[in-house]
């Protein structure tokens, strides 16, 4: 028997440019579904680590902050609200 699942992990840690105060742990979402967006929208420049080596970046808009449930990697249910580089990394999974 075929499940279908959707999974993405996000760690943004603390870079060159990435200050510690917009990094975060670890963390599994497992069927994850965004339930609200602001209504507020910004512009940035965005890369995908998938495809690094290519250096393509591009001017990306999405919500500013977003709220999103899914389950952890042990099943249990979550739901968090998220804004700045966490929010931009789970978009855009």
């Amino acid at each position: 028997m075929y499940a279908n699942y959707q999974l993405y992990i996000t760690e943004p840690r603390e870079t060159e440019s990435r200050p510690a105060s917009e990094a975060d742990d670890f963390r599994v979402y497992l069927n994850p579904r965004v339930v609200d967006q602001s209504a507020n929208r910004v512009v940035i420049w965005e890369a995908c680590g998938s495809v690094m080596m290519g250096q393509l970046f591009g001017p990306v808009e999405r919500p500013k902050v977003i709220t999103i449930e899914a389950s952890d990697q042990l099943g249990q249910k979550f739901r968090f609200t998220a804004d700045g580089i966490l929010g931009r990394v789970i978009q855009h999974e």
